[in-house]
């Protein structure tokens, strides 16, 4: 499906590449964890090696990796890892203020987001897309009614 994606809509619209985001990998059902993380290995090793440039960039816990010798190498060579820390609170106001785009101390929502999240910025930035989605133009002051 992704060749003929390739072929069909990228090509002909001279779009040089395309990423795919998957978030918690570790998560997905299989009966051996690491099969999610081999079988999008080789898919996007195949798509590469066939001159499609779809990149991948997932999140899982930090130790996902260490469990397979076999794929540690390919995974090393193939994949850069990014640590992506939680955001503090403090960081999640300057996250929503900058979201919202405005300069006006958003305490009572950015310590719900902070609330709700943890200060996961995947769950941070889907949240506040959620909220500018269903308060065009408004920074909601208490989102639980929404």
């Amino acid at each position: 499906a992704l060749g003929e994606a390739w072929k069909r809509f990228f090509l002909p619209a001279q779009i040089s590449g395309a990423m795919f985001f998957l978030d918690d990998l570790d998560n997905f059902a299989t009966p051996v964890a690491q099969d999610v993380a081999r079988t999008l290995r080789d898919q996007f090793q195949w798509l590469g090696i066939n001159r499609m440039n779809y990149s991948v960039c997932f999140s899982a816990r930090s130790d996902y990796f260490s469990a397979i010798r076999s794929f540690a190498e390919p995974a090393v060579r193939f994949y850069t890892k990014f640590y992506l820390e939680p955001f503090s609170a403090e960081e999640t106001t300057e996250y929503a203020e900058a979201a919202f785009r405005t300069h006006e101390k958003l305490h009572g929502l950015s310590r719900w987001l902070y609330e709700k999240t943890l200060g996961h910025p995947y769950f941070l930035a889907f949240i506040c897309r959620e909220l500018l989605a269903c308060t065009p133009g408004s920074v909601p002051e208490s989102p639980e009614h929404l």
